[in-house]
C-alpha cells in the first residue's frame, strides 16, 4: 500500500491507440515537467525506458499511473508488470473530478494532470494487478464480437 508513497518520481500517461503521451513529474520541482510522446509498441516502451535515464533518474524510483482505455492500454500493462514497475490504472472520470475545473485538452495536458493526480493522491492509490491471460482473451473476444455485432446491425440498417 505505501509503494507509491516511497516513490521520487511520478509519471502520468495518456494512452492512445498508436501513441503513448508521457509526463514526468519529480518530487520537488512541481513546477516543471518533463515529456515524451512515443508509440504505443515494445520498441515505444523501450525508449520510455531511455527517456528516463536521460532525465538522470532510476526506472525503480517511478511510478506510473494511467487512465483505463480498455484494450489500448493491455500490452503497456504487461510491459509494466514483466519490469516490475510500479503503476497504477485509473478511471478517467475520478481523474478529471480530482482536479476540480480545467481548462484546456489534449493529450500532453492530460499526461500532467495523470501525473499530478498520480502525485497529489499516492497515499490512497492501489498498485494494478494484472487479470490472467485467459481473462484478457475472453475480455479481447467479446470486444471483437461487439464490433462484429454493431457492423452488422449497421449494413442490415442501410439495405
Amino acid at each position: 500500500m505505501d509503494g507509491f508513497i516511497k516513490k521520487k518520481h511520478f509519471i502520468g500517461v495518456d494512452i492512445s491507440k498508436a501513441v503513448l503521451y508521457l509526463a514526468l513529474l519529480s518530487e520537488g520541482d512541481y513546477s516543471s515537467f518533463a515529456e515524451l510522446k512515443t508509440k504505443n509498441s515494445i520498441d515505444g516502451f523501450n525508449g520510455i525506458m531511455e527517456w528516463i535515464e536521460k532525465q538522470g533518474i532510476q526506472l525503480k524510483d517511478c511510478a506510473f499511473c494511467m487512465e483505463h482505455t480498455g484494450t489500448y492500454g493491455l500490452l503497456f500493462y504487461a510491459w509494466l508488470a514483466q519490469m516490475g514497475i510500479l503503476f497504477c490504472v485509473e478511471s478517467g472520470l475520478h481523474i478529471k473530478r480530482s482536479l476540480g475545473m480545467t481548462r484546456g485538452k489534449n493529450d500532453a495536458v492530460d499526461a500532467k494532470r495523470i501525473a499530478d493526480y498520480l502525485f497529489t493522491h499516492k497515499a490512497k492509490l492501489k498498485p494494478f494487478n494484472m487479470p490472467s491471460p485467459l481473462l484478457v482473451k475472453i475480455k479481447q473476444l467479446i470486444t471483437y464480437r461487439e464490433q462484429m455485432v454493431r457492423i452488422q446491425q449497421s449494413d442490415m440498417t442501410n439495405k
